[in-house]
């Protein structure tokens, strides 16, 4: 490593002062390292920097997380000090070609470009620039080396590695606007392919025979639309050597439909359209299109390119120099420049180039589908398919299976195990064949989704080959009724036509009620044999969750998305959840309902992932982990999960107590939980009606005179009120959906009475609403109440709470519900301010005081990323007058004592003890300095300092 690079590392804190390498930096050089090492972070590891290798990138600076999930890729280290003083000296279009790769990959959101005097930053989100027809880079920001300059410091601390390191970098408020899922290359191809299908469909041009009906060109032009992109990718791969799929002339390569090879006299393409070497060309000069597919579809031996006799007719009367040109994109302003052009489908995920197709789907939310994003299907493989286990023998199935993206991520992960069991050597066309068919199996009721499967991994495949090797030697093995089964999954169990040895059962199975003909015979069983009936909202996906199980073996898992509501919340499927809970062993439930509103692009559906299995293990409480709706999340990169975010339900309590998992979704604490159960054991509104009624004094049906009207809303945090005493008044609140109690004519008291109660209850009444309501705060309109939630509120005249209890309260219907609803936007992620830091020390102290007396606070100390907050008891600690260096040396020796491989940089949340001192370390957002997450430090902090035997 050369002195420019060094200091360019050494100023955004990539190597420590002594030159020390940061263990998150890894050297792509160093790759083989990874190879035979037992720890299990390096497949992860091997797999990124082979990657990275493509793109020569000399280094990669990874996250590590605290609770051990695998580490990522966050920025590329480029070393160009070797002849180029800064960014002039640069080679413009090899940097443009770099930035539209790495904006195709989505390998990381950032790579830096280090000169000898300059360190040019990168966002991969960013498309690069275009100027006519030509693509340009897009520098993001730029950095002079030892600069004293105010902005220079600046941006070097905003880009240093410490605050990729915890995560905060994605959460600071100067950025998170720069880096936006909707921008990367993905986002971006849909949006435009959307775009230009619309424009084909109102085109006049395009069909020469108006008798081909709406709806058959709709299906027509999505069909080409999704054939040319497997196209394109197939003619962008390409190898070290250059040799691409398709043959060029001159070349010796298999003919069409396999054989022996010959010597190729012309381009692949100039067969269906003279001196053209392009799909694009052969479409701009209406060749011929139906003899490409049906070579394709021989030479490959599938039905990927097979059009139907109607198809090939509907074709034909297609203008295809009118659909090329929408596909140029040459209807931008002047006519210039190509859409084309920003494209690299040899970089874009091949797993993204298959879920085109399932974009285009219609209908898809009354079929119960939802797409389901990559980041995400991977965060729930890695928990029953980690890469670190070298089985190769498993058998997968989804009973759903969509576009395919569960079995096409699975079937990667098993070439991925495949390999690091043979020293990461590449797997050969036949090993691949063997992996698929022996492994993968899927089930959908439509012919599209089946299709799409095939295809899907059939791109996956072809992923793993080089160029030669696909047109040579691949062809598509028939899936379908082997593997891919276009069915009903519930007639297939019924005739016993699956395995019934999966290890794995995986997938997202449609949200919706109706049950077919064979669920139905299913579920008539099940009733005869007095089993719960299947709840009647999404009944379907139920019963989805409780007859996997007959497939896997007995060491085998299920791992379900499910609708949150319906599993979690509603009341009408208590009896059956209790019944599932005590039949299965439940390991996980991970709750996504934060991020309802970004999850899934086409529904607005709060879910969780159910994971499960029939090993009846004992049980007592299963893992509730909340993902809370966070920048990295919506741009789907990763979740950022705190131990705040881990949660412990006893299922037998659920049936006393089933808002059990709606106080997790609001509160940060095990305190609030005690409260909410104390709240619900007092006398309810409904129970002082009741009384009153049979007293004939109030009413719940309709009648003449005074009325005191409550809507059903908890908007602002109260319940509105209105008191009635004429009929004029009422028309117009009975536009909104309200609750009435009716009083006799002569008596409004108790009417005023009940007003009054809930006026001085009303943040009370929010809270306990919000966190025992099956619909309040997750439904579409979060504000929305039920009936049967104003008649469960707490009524009796004296309630009184304890000041912890007071801020528990405040802290969920202030923060929490706004942390809820607008997520990363929240307040709750702000810096806080010195008397909120005031106020955590305050309750902290509260707590722990009330026993040890002695503990007070030292000034909190604030890095680029945490905050450090000291509380001592006896003598005042230094810490204060310590630089930020030295007090992060002696707080690492003290976290290594315990673990000797950690490291502050890389650790979130922590509390460190020392002698007479406790550490609270925490990132620099609100939402960890709260009053109430003082209460819970406390309590940990308490019950450790019980278990260490102190005294203060």
């Amino acid at each position: 490593m050369n002195n420019y690079l060094k200091q360019g590392l050494q100023e955004l804190n990539l190597l420590d002062d002594s030159s020390i390498q940061i263990s998150n930096l890894i050297w792509v050089k160093d790759k083989n390292n990874y190879i035979n090492k037992k720890d299990k972070n390096n497949p992860y590891i091997y797999i990124a920097l082979e990657k990275a290798e493509k793109y020569n990138v000399q280094g990669v600076y990874f996250r590590f997380f605290q609770d051990l999930r695998p580490p990522i890729p966050q920025i590329y280290i480029f070393d160009y000090t070797t002849g180029n003083l800064d960014e002039q000296s640069l080679d413009k279009n090899k940097l443009a070609n770099l930035h539209k790769k790495l904006w195709n990959s989505l390998h990381v959101p950032l790579f830096y470009v280090f000169t000898k005097t300059e360190i040019l930053i990168y966002n991969s989100y960013n498309q690069p620039n275009t100027k006519n027809s030509d693509i340009e880079y897009n520098l993001f920001k730029k950095i002079k080396i030892a600069s004293e300059i105010e902005k220079d410091i600046e941006l070097r601390n905003d880009f240093s590695a410490k605050n990729f390191d915890n995560g905060s970098f994605w959460e600071d408020e100067k950025y998170r606007q720069d880096f936006n899922v909707n921008q990367n290359a993905y986002e971006k191809l849909i949006s435009k392919l959307k775009e230009i299908r619309q424009k084909l469909l109102k085109s006049e041009n395009i069909f020469n025979d108006k008798t081909i009906k709406p709806n058959e060109r709709k299906t027509i032009i999505h069909k080409l639309l999704v054939m040319a992109i497997l196209i394109k990718y197939l003619e962008e791969k390409k190898d070290n050597n250059g040799y691409t799929v398709f043959p060029k002339r001159d070349e010796v390569r298999s003919p069409i439909g396999h054989g022996k090879p010959e010597k190729y006299k012309k381009d692949f393409f100039e067969k269906y359209s003279p001196k053209q070497n392009s799909f694009v060309g052969v479409l701009e000069n209406n060749g011929n299109i139906i003899q490409l597919f049906r070579d394709l579809s021989k030479h490959f031996n599938g039905e990927i390119f097979k059009l139907t006799e109607k198809e090939e007719k509907q074709i034909k009367k297609i203008n295809l120099d009118k659909f090329a040109e929408f596909f140029e994109a040459k209807t931008e302003k002047g006519g210039q420049g190509s859409f084309w052009k920003l494209y690299s489908f040899n970089d874009l995920p091949v797993e993204l180039v298959s879920n085109i197709y399932e974009e285009f789907i219609e209908n898809k939310k009354e079929d119960g589908i939802v797409y389901t994003p990559p980041f995400l299907v991977n965060f729930l493989l890695e928990e029953v398919m980690p890469l670190n286990n070298n089985n190769t023998n498993f058998k997968i199935l989804d009973p759903s299976n969509g576009s395919g993206i569960f079995l096409v991520q699975a079937y990667k992960r098993l070439i991925y195990r495949w390999r690091r069991k043979n020293n990461w050597e590449p797997p050969k066309l036949e090993d691949l064949k063997n992996l698929l068919i022996n492994n993968i199996y899927g089930v959908d009721l439509k012919e599209d989704a089946v299709r799409l499967t095939a295809f899907s991994l059939t791109l996956a495949l072809c992923d793993e080959l080089s160029p030669i090797e696909i047109w040579d030697n691949l062809q598509f093995d028939k899936l379908k009724e082997k593997n891919l089964f276009e069915s009903d999954f519930f007639e297939l169990i019924a005739k016993e036509k699956l395995p019934t040895d999966f290890d794995l059962i995986i997938g997202n199975p449609p949200f919706i009620k109706d049950l077919s003909s064979s669920a139905q015979l299913i579920e008539k069983q099940r009733i005869e044999n007095k089993l719960p009936k299947l709840p009647p909202s999404y009944s379907l996906s139920f019963l989805f969750l409780e007859h996997a199980k007959q497939l896997i073996k007995k060491s085998g898992n299920i791992c379900f998305l499910f609708p949150a509501d319906a599993f979690l919340h509603k009341r009408d499927s208590l009896m059956f959840t209790h019944y599932f809970f005590k039949e299965n062993n439940v390991s996980l439930i991970v709750d996504f309902t934060p991020l309802r509103r970004v999850l899934f692009k086409s529904a607005s559906v709060g879910t969780i992932a159910i994971f499960y299995n029939k090993r009846l293990e004992k049980r007592k409480y299963v893992p509730h982990i909340i993902i809370r709706r966070t920048k990295s999340a919506r741009n789907e990169s990763f979740f950022e999960i705190d131990k705040y975010d881990f949660h412990k339900v006893d299922p037998n309590e659920v049936l006393q107590y089933p808002f059990v998992w709606k106080i997790n979704l609001f509160n940060m604490t095990e305190r609030s939980r005690e409260l909410i159960f104390t709240l619900n054991k007092f006398p309810k509104l409904s129970e002082y009606l009741r009384k009153k009624n049979k007293e004939k004094i109030l009413f719940t049906k309709k009648r003449n005179g005074p009325r005191l009207i409550i809507k059903k809303n908890i908007f602002n945090h109260l319940l509105s009120t209105s008191l009635v005493t004429n009929n004029k008044q009422i028309d117009e609140i009975f536009k909104k959906e309200v609750f009435i109690i009716y009083s006799n004519k002569n008596d409004i008291n108790e009417l005023h009475s009940i007003n009054n109660e809930i006026f001085k209850k009303k943040k009370l009444y929010k809270y306990f609403i919000l966190n025992t309501s099956e619909r309040a705060g997750i439904s579409r309109s979060s504000s929305t109440i039920l009936t049967s939630d104003i008649l469960n509120i707490p009524y009796i005249k004296k309630i009184e709470l304890t000041d912890i209890q007071k801020v528990i309260l405040e802290d969920s219907i202030k923060y929490m519900d706004d942390f809820f609803r607008l997520g990363e936007n929240s307040i709750i992620h702000k810096i806080p301010t010195q008397n909120q830091l005031n106020q955590f020390a305050k309750y902290y102290l509260k707590i722990l005081n009330s026993v040890y007396k002695t503990y007070k606070a030292a000034e909190p100390i604030q890095t680029s990323g945490n905050i450090i907050f000291p509380f001592y008891w006896g003598k005042k600690p230094k810490v204060e007058t310590k630089s930020n260096k030295d007090l992060e040396i002696h707080l690492n020796q003290l976290l290594q004592k315990d673990f000797p491989q950690a490291n502050l940089r890389f650790i979130r949340v922590i509390n460190l003890y020392d002698k007479n001192v406790i550490y609270l370390i925490k990132p620099k957002q609100l939402r960890y300095w709260l009053r109430s997450v003082a209460i819970r430090d406390a309590d940990e902090t308490f019950a450790y300092l019980v278990n260490q035997e102190y005294n203060v």
